[in-house]
């Protein structure tokens, strides 16, 4: 497996194949559109706080952004640091254990707060009279520190034996073993790859149901008078571009993340009792 390419004792003949084949611009590229892209979305929301006054859906867009931001500054150092140090792993297992923790701690909160972004503009359209007098912006926060603390513990679970972590081809990452045999490998494998479905499910479901909303109110908008129509065409034009913008990250995490989830769920790999 690609899994054990990254354990081969042989480490002259390691470095010189994966230095022929592997590339550091790759991640280079990706770290630095991840952070630019993560950096301009908090400007342009600090910027722009006159006009959306924070609200709880600019408040969990923040939170999304600083999320991946951290996700991205947070790991991708040891990567560098393996393409530096020819492929060798720097820190042991260690090193390895907290690489892993920080990619599925990033992760589930990213997917998480997504979803829960899908849940706050179905509240806001489909029941906008109990939205609007329910906006606590501290029960958002709450909301948030579950979120993290939520991602905290299944990224822990691998440090408590619920499966274990290991280094992934070409040997510059580390997460869970989704290709082992024992149960605990197994069932932590299922439970990440379920709970990333499930919040891929609801935040499709939400926004199917927020776009219905929209299109149908938008042909009894035509039905009323100017005066009013012209309101309700900018408070339709405002959830479009939120729904847009929703759907758009929905896309970017399903296409990153779902490849993974059901390459994990589709492993058919006998169990071990021990």
């Amino acid at each position: 497996m690609a899994a054990e390419f990254c354990y081969s004792q042989d480490l002259t003949n390691l470095t010189m194949k994966l230095a022929k084949t592997m590339s550091p611009v790759e991640s280079a590229v990706m770290f630095t559109l991840g952070v630019s892209g993560n950096i301009l979305a908090l400007v342009m929301l600090v910027r722009n706080a006159a006009h959306h006054k924070w609200k709880i859906f600019y408040r969990l867009v923040g939170a999304l952004a600083s999320s991946d931001l951290f996700g991205i500054l947070s790991t991708s150092p040891v990567a560098f640091a393996v393409y530096d140090n020819h492929f060798v792993w720097p820190g042991g297992q260690p090193v390895c254990d907290y690489l892993s923790f920080m990619l599925i701690f990033a992760s589930m909160g990213t997917l998480t707060i997504v979803s829960a972004m899908s849940l706050d503009r179905y509240l806001a359209v489909w029941y906008p009279f109990f939205y609007n007098i329910s906006q606590k912006k501290r029960r958002v926060h709450l909301m948030l520190v579950g979120v993290w603390v939520f991602a905290a513990l299944i990224a822990s679970m691998p440090l408590m034996n619920f499966g274990r972590n290991i280094r992934h081809f070409p040997c510059t990452w580390c997460f869970f073993d989704y290709y082992g045999t024992y149960m605990s490998d197994r069932a932590f494998s299922i439970l990440y790859a379920t709970l990333g479905i499930l919040n891929t499910i609801v935040s499709s479901t939400f926004n199917c149901l927020v776009l219905y909303a929209v299109c149908r109110g938008t042909i009894n908008t035509r039905r009323m008078s100017i005066r009013s129509a012209r309101g309700k065409k900018r408070e339709k034009k405002n959830e479009i571009f939120i729904l847009i913008f929703l759907i758009a990250i929905l896309i970017v995490h399903a296409v990153c993340w779902m490849p993974l989830m059901g390459r994990v769920l589709s492993l058919d790999n006998v169990l071990s009792p021990y």
